[in-house]
């Protein structure tokens, strides 16, 4: 008598269930989508590995003897020795030199062009610390 059968099934009947059962599990397993990883409770660990296949769209990361690389969708690939959080921004300087009694058109035009590219400066800073994750 069996532990999978107590009347006495032979081994062939054991082994030909216990095949569809892997059978009906390897179906299961296809069909599963995996849940998407976006929080780690720990440090997460890349094995080295061999360069995977061109995604079709998005990247693969990998790493190569303990360096971390992505292949991207062409083919590209990128060795990342080094996180940047962000681009630089120049920062421009302003000369404010002391103010005459009357201001003609260019020095008008000079302060306000001086003001709009720090405007913008500051609009890149802004936008690239919310791209590091420093700004919500």
């Amino acid at each position: 008598m069996s532990i999978y059968d107590p009347v006495g099934s032979t081994d062939v009947r054991i082994v030909k269930d216990l095949e569809t059962r892997i059978a009906a599990l390897e179906t299961l397993v296809r069909t599963v989508t995996g849940a998407p990883v976006t929080k780690a409770s720990g440090p997460l660990f890349v094995p080295n590995a061999s360069t995977p296949a061109t995604p079709s769209g998005g990247i693969r990361i990998y790493a190569v003897g303990g360096t971390f690389r992505v292949i991207q969708s062409d083919g590209t690939i990128k060795e990342i020795s080094e996180f940047t959080p962000a681009d630089n921004v120049i920062v421009p300087g302003i000369s404010a030199p002391n103010a005459p009694g009357t201001y003609s058109q260019s020095q008008a035009q000079a302060i306000s062009d001086g003001l709009a590219t720090t405007y913008n400066s500051l609009v890149a800073l802004i936008v690239n610390l919310r791209a590091a994750g420093i700004l919500v």
